[in-house]
């Protein structure tokens, strides 16, 4: 019987890291490969033979696609009031309820720019009045958008990114992310203000 050579093919491997991201590059590799990053990704592949990007969310909130002409203070401060905002997922929605163990809409909003030294008014109906209006295709981390639940604008939260807001929707839904996209908030999106400059 003849023996058998298994032949490894070259595998190239580029790994950098540049503003939180990191990117590996990846070509011809085959067998069991196994490949770590400074990031701590494990990447595990009988055969791979394209060439993948993977994003890991960096702390500053700042991305590669973030060409629009705001200072990086801006952005940063806006990711700050989002990465707060996590910590009260879950949290139950109680209609008056201001935190920081139960919340209702305009309750959540105010009590998480108020960590930031940022007064806004206490209800929905007088938020929508605060920062400067700002369009649905310009939104960015920390922007206050809002909906037409009820007839009016009855309803805000915190547009965290990518589409998404964190909010206290309703009696039974605890603080929760969205999406913007949704139906139900697709339809009844009303504008947005941001009130970090």
């Amino acid at each position: 019987m003849k023996n058998k050579k298994y032949v490894l093919k070259k595998c190239m491997i580029t790994a950098f890291v540049f503003l939180g991201f990191c990117f590996i590059n990846t070509q011809n590799a085959k067998a069991d490969t196994t490949l770590t990053t400074s990031k701590g990704i494990t990447l595990k592949t009988s055969e791979l033979k394209t060439t993948k990007v993977i994003q890991v969310p960096s702390d500053s909130g700042v991305t590669s696609d973030d060409n629009d002409k705001v200072s990086r203070g801006a952005i940063s401060k806006g990711t700050e009031v989002v990465n707060y905002a996590y910590k009260f997922l879950g949290k139950p929605y109680v209609y008056g309820a201001a935190g920081p163990n139960a919340f209702d809409c305009s309750g959540l909003t105010q009590f998480i720019y108020n960590k930031f030294g940022v007064n806004i008014s206490r209800t929905t109906y007088t938020q929508v009045n605060e920062g400067i209006k700002v369009n649905r295709n310009e939104l960015r981390a920390g922007d206050l958008v809002f909906f037409n639940t009820e007839g009016s604008i009855s309803h805000v939260g915190i547009y965290i990114g990518n589409g998404e807001f964190i909010h206290a929707p309703r009696s039974g839904k605890p603080v929760m992310v969205s999406s913007l996209s949704d139906g139900y908030y697709s339809q009844r999106y009303a504008t947005a203000r941001r009130i970090l400059n």
